[in-house]
């Protein structure tokens, strides 16, 4: 089975989906942008102006992902691209409130909350704008998306529940079971 799971900052994507391959036994192929500037000790903003600049940045990462995706056969997937690139049985948008979204960035990279709620909306925003510019997709538009969960109602253990669940019934209808 192949899960993809997305959405914008601070909705909890990694988190979930390291949850969801414990509970399945699969591999959690994760590419960050974020991991990726700490390797190459910028801020994610700047890495993220280098991407805006030169094009290759994205379609390298974006390239290696879908390597690596192709190497299993289960796998879940926490990339903003992944629903559109992962050939996926279930695509997950994760989101939550803005002002959730951004306790959550500001206690994870130890920011301020304003600080978090402003580094939140440049990164979605220029996520958006690239992927736009790039591929031609809405990154935002959830009609690509099996199901939708508010992950500012419940903990990233109930989130993970919830997608084996929607996975286990789409099997069923499917006759997979």
């Amino acid at each position: 089975m192949k899960i993809a799971i997305s959405g914008l900052t601070g909705v909890g994507k990694t988190t979930t989906a390291d949850h969801v391959s414990r509970l399945l036994g699969i591999p959690h192929i994760s590419f960050s942008m974020k991991e990726e500037a700490r390797k190459r000790g910028m801020s994610i903003l700047e890495l993220q102006e280098i991407a805006k600049q030169d094009s290759k940045l994205d379609l390298e990462f974006d390239r290696v992902q879908v390597e690596e995706m192709k190497m299993h056969e289960d796998f879940v997937t926490s990339t903003w691209l992944g629903p559109w690139f992962a050939n996926a049985d279930i695509n997950v948008w994760l989101y939550a409130e803005d002002s959730i979204r951004a306790k959550r960035v500001a206690e994870r990279d130890a920011l301020t909350y304003d600080d978090a709620s402003n580094l939140m909306l440049l990164k979605d925003a220029g996520n958006k704008e690239r992927y736009s510019k790039l591929y031609n997709i809405d990154i935002t538009n959830t009609n690509k998306f099996h199901i939708c969960i508010n992950t500012g109602m419940m903990g990233p253990e109930r989130v993970a529940q919830i997608i084996i669940n929607a996975l286990e019934v789409m099997k069923k209808d499917k006759g997979e079971m």
